[in-house]
């Protein structure tokens, strides 16, 4: 088994409502820049810079390393290219870890459920996100930050085309 991790680029489309400021900054892998939206904006990044093909896909999790001026009201979903999500929909990365911070931390991984047709590397290629920041109001401007959102996927390094192989002595 290998382990590799790979973050969403934007490599198939980046978007956000107009909440949201530097873009780009929140899909180029660097952690010490961000992307930051406020009240009811939502963020989209579709693509990650995972290779098409490899090994049989074993498990997948995702995390986010951002921050957000509250504890609530800021939720990233992972889905597919057909929009089937993979962390079910209510669970999200990282609200109650990165909550309160003003400045990036780290969320804990979330193991992401197979699609129904299953994992593939062409899947995890074209995988998108989108951070969804609430609204502020009552309590006044609420602003969240993304950094970077990563993948880890674990998969087996066996070849099935060179089958079992016999020593012979």
């Amino acid at each position: 088994m290998a382990t590799a991790t790979y973050f969403f680029d934007g490599n198939i489309g980046l978007t956000g409502a107009s909440g949201w400021t530097d873009l780009t900054n929140s899909s180029n892998g660097n952690t010490a820049n961000y992307a930051e939206g406020s009240n009811f904006s939502i963020l989209t990044i579709e693509g990650t810079d995972a290779p098409t093909t490899g090994g049989t896909i074993t498990q997948v999790r995702a995390r986010i390393f951002g921050s957000n001026t509250n504890n609530f009201d800021f939720d990233t979903y992972i889905k597919t290219e057909a929009d089937e999500f993979l962390n079910g929909g209510p669970t999200t990365l990282g609200p109650g870890d990165i909550g309160g911070l003003t400045s990036g931390a780290w969320g804990v991984y979330e193991i992401l459920s197979a699609p129904t047709a299953g994992w593939s590397w062409d899947t995890l290629s074209k995988l998108k996100s989108t951070s969804k920041q609430g609204s502020g109001a009552p309590f006044g401007t609420r602003e969240a930050r993304v950094n970077r959102i990563e993948i880890e996927v674990t998969y087996s390094t066996f070849n099935p085309a060179m089958g079992h192989r016999k020593l012979l002595l």
